[in-house]
């Protein structure tokens, strides 16, 4: 990372700073005066052809040990003056779970670029195929089996590659299909992972996110001249 990030450096004139993702190495964040790209707000096509040529000309940094052909632009949009692409990661025509590199152009100058990038990918050719039914059951009963809950499973996705950071750091990353489960008591949401070979489960997330808080007015405590306190908001309905 730091012989890649020199070498940017002295190629974009070093007008850059950084952000670092300690589990990838990548910077999470590029953002400086940046480099003008004429017509890349107006014409998306000028916007994309630019990011592309960035990231191979700087894929060593943003996305090490990966190849031109693992990304593919996802968005290209322009709201209020600011253009973003994003360039969706790949491997063997399979999407790398949250892999992207996204850039911000705005006046004709590319100033933001974002890495959240997988470096390294490698994942055994897949010999065997699980089918949706059993990626879909796998999944469901994966989770009905932990106290008795009601699990209900949808879609399967089609191969993707899944990126695993365990504890001492080290990535490995394996193919698999994301399964959407859902499960009553306690009520929850998931994505269940199950390798694409064999259907076994493999990881899952809870998609649902849950937050408590107390509402108070505050208000005078005698008169508007006087001073104000935090009251407890009695009978009021508040909606979110």
């Amino acid at each position: 990372s730091t012989a890649s990030w020199s070498r940017f450096l002295r190629q974009t004139g070093g007008t850059w700073q950084a952000q670092w993702d300690a589990q990838t190495g990548v910077p999470r964040r590029l953002f400086g005066r940046g480099v003008v790209v004429a017509g890349s707000v107006a014409t998306p096509s000028v916007a994309a052809q630019a990011a592309q040529a960035f990231l191979h000309a700087h894929r060593d940094l943003l996305a090490p040990g990966t190849l031109d052909g693992d990304f593919v632009v996802t968005v290209n949009d322009l709201d209020r003056g600011l253009r973003t692409v994003v360039l969706a990661q790949t491997y063997d025509g399979a999407p790398v779970r949250g892999g992207q590199v996204s850039f911000r152009f705005k006046n004709d100058r590319l100033f933001v670029v974002g890495s959240e990038a997988w470096p390294g990918v490698r994942v055994r050719a897949a010999t065997a195929k699980a089918s949706l039914a059993a990626a879909r059951e796998n999944a469901r009963a994966w989770l009905a089996a932990e106290g008795g809950k009601r699990a209900t499973a949808h879609a399967a996705s089609e191969p993707m590659v899944l990126p695993l950071v365990h504890a001492d750091g080290v990535i490995a990353y394996r193919r698999v299909r994301e399964v959407s489960v859902d499960t009553t008591a306690p009520r929850a949401r998931w994505s269940v992972f199950v390798d694409a070979a064999t259907g076994l489960p493999v990881a899952r997330q809870q998609n649902l996110r849950f937050g408590a808080g107390t509402v108070h007015y505050n208000a005078p405590i005698r008169n508007p001249l006087l001073e104000r306190a935090d009251y407890p908001a009695a009978r009021a309905q508040v909606t979110v």
